[in-house]
């Protein structure tokens, strides 16, 4: 072969051969700033959970596939009992922030990996479980029930209600799509609330599994917004 003809051998090139360091430097900038943006725009900065926003935009099409396949789609609907008087404890002026990150991370620590935890606003948390049947999403709202209650004894300041020293708790509320016949997240939420409401309403520190008779009269009580 005429040697005229070959081609010249070819130099690796690693993607940053030739760039100067204090280009690379600020392009690596950069990208950990879009990384770091696009997390913060998907998380709660006080609690590290999800946001509301994530919920909206990532986790309802995820749940409303599944629903559509068939699958059953489950939520648990957490509120921290009494909020209002923990977030006005005197002399403790970030109570309520240093709460809302306990809790977090307690609820976190008692579900499992493929379970997606949120911070849907204020002191409420979701709990959004694909393909769990009843009973094994009952067994975790109370496993993170009981979790809160016990570890929350050990914390000081209580709270005083009805002349008696309170630890802090959590209602629960758990709704399932397919024994409800619901096909959207935002009606699983609602259903989800409405089972919050009825453990609020029966003493709190307690998980409520709504079921299809009941959600149909809640329903007729509490319409849909």
């Amino acid at each position: 072969m005429d040697n005229a003809l070959e081609e010249p051998p070819q130099r690796h090139r690693h993607p940053h051969y030739f760039m100067p360091p204090e280009v690379y430097k600020k392009q690596k900038q950069k990208r950990e700033l879009l990384k770091r943006n696009e997390y913060l725009a998907e998380h709660d900065q006080l609690t590290g959970l999800y946001n509301r926003h994530f919920f909206e935009t990532k986790v309802t099409p995820l749940m409303e596939t599944a629903m559509s396949q068939g699958q059953p789609v489950s939520i648990i609907f957490g509120d921290i009992d009494k909020f209002k008087l923990w977030n006005e404890l005197p002399g403790k002026h970030d109570a309520g922030d240093a709460i809302l990150k306990r809790v977090a991370g307690e609820v976190s620590s008692n579900v499992d990996t493929n379970d997606i935890v949120i911070r849907y606003g204020g002191e409420e948390i979701l709990i959004v479980l694909i393909n769990r049947d009843n009973q094994t999403t009952t067994q975790i709202a109370e496993r993170v029930r009981n979790y809160i209650e016990t570890v929350e004894k050990i914390h000081k300041p209580r709270i005083n209600i009805d002349g008696i020293e309170k630890s802090l708790t959590i209602s629960l509320g758990v709704a399932e799509s397919k024994q409800l016949g619901i096909g959207s997240a935002k009606e699983l939420v609602h259903a989800a609330d409405l089972a919050m409401n009825e453990s609020k309403n029966h003493g709190r520190n307690q998980t409520t599994l709504i079921t299809s008779n009941r959600y149909q009269e809640l329903l007729q009580q509490n319409p849909k917004t």
